[in-house]
């Protein structure tokens, strides 16, 4: 279910909703991937705004006076240079891959 709040703005007496989306988040370590959708009806593809780090999320979207924000945290480092995203009929799916944890790991030389 949707969280939301009102919420006046400085400039007018217009008043605008903050809404939290609702959003499914999965993730199988056995496959090191993971999908995330977000349901943001009513939104043009050009007002969200979302981004990426390899341990969380920022979605900002606006529909006429309701304003759409989630930002979380993923219990696992992400491959961002994997991420793809589309938005159909009010639905956000994006996928990635899982860093590989010794990726970077380096081998030491045992004496």
């Amino acid at each position: 279910m949707e969280n939301t709040q009102i919420q006046k703005t400085e400039n007018n007496n217009e008043r605008k909703s903050q809404i939290s989306p609702i959003r499914y988040f999965n993730y199988n370590l056995k496959s090191n991937s993971w999908n995330l959708e977000i349901h943001i009806p009513g939104v043009k593809k050009e007002d969200i705004h979302v981004k990426f780090t390899k341990d969380a999320y920022n979605l900002d979207a606006q529909r006429k006076n309701d304003f759409f924000h989630i930002e979380e945290s993923f219990p696992f480092n992400a491959d961002v240079k994997s991420i793809k995203g589309e938005y159909t009929n009010g639905l956000l799916k994006i996928e990635g891959n899982i860093e590989d944890p010794l990726s970077n790991a380096f081998e030491i030389k045992l004496k």
